[in-house]
């Protein structure tokens, strides 16, 4: 209820409390509740990405794979060139692995700005 306070002493110079002080608690539960599945949602989805890219990848080949090649400033012969090896794989399936056992792991502890801790907008 911080916020509910924050809004009483914004007030301080009025007799009466804001018409919507009721409503704020519910308010910025629902906002949270959003928050946190908005969270799990796109860190699911950033695994199931990399799930494509992982049966799609050559084991066997010693070099980059998934190359991106582009001209990013020709007129100095500047490329964009991004690569995956199979140690960059590895990290890119684990890192997508953990993304979502930290936004379930964060669920009921996280009680205080859960926006800002999922990264979402509340």
């Amino acid at each position: 209820m911080p916020l509910t306070v924050l809004l009483l002493a914004s007030r301080s110079g009025s007799r009466s409390p804001p018409a919507c002080w009721c409503s704020l608690p519910a308010a910025t539960t629902q906002r949270a509740a959003a928050a946190r599945a908005r969270a799990g949602r796109r860190a699911s989805l950033g695994f199931l990405v990399t799930i494509p890219l992982w049966t799609g990848f050559d084991r066997a080949t010693r070099g980059m794979q998934f190359v991106e090649l582009r001209a990013w400033i020709p007129r100095f012969n500047i490329n964009y060139h991004l690569g995956v090896d199979g140690i960059s794989m590895l990290f890119i399936l684990l890192n997508s692995f953990i993304t979502p056992l930290v936004v379930i792991a964060g669920w009921t502890v996280i009680e205080t700005r859960v926006g800002a801790v999922h990264g979402a907008r509340s």
